[in-house]
């Protein structure tokens, strides 16, 4: 049984792990295209970090059991 409360935290890292995925992919299309070379790399850093960090909480929120 999932509290709401669980629900929305799955909701709110799984849209950061979209995000992220988006960022990501855009970075790498980029960078491969030889544009904006500095700001790319960051971009697809800051990507790869925000969807780690969305799938590391959905794991965790899939975890969490209602007390």
């Amino acid at each position: 049984m999932n509290t709401p409360q669980t629900q929305q935290t799955k909701r709110t890292f799984r849209v950061i792990a979209l995000l992220g995925g988006l960022f990501l992919v855009i970075g790498v299309i980029l960078r491969l295209s030889g544009l904006l070379i500095t700001a790319t790399f960051a971009m697809a850093l800051a990507g790869g970090v925000g969807l780690l960090l969305g799938l590391i909480g959905m794991a965790t929120a899939q975890r969490m059991k209602p007390k």
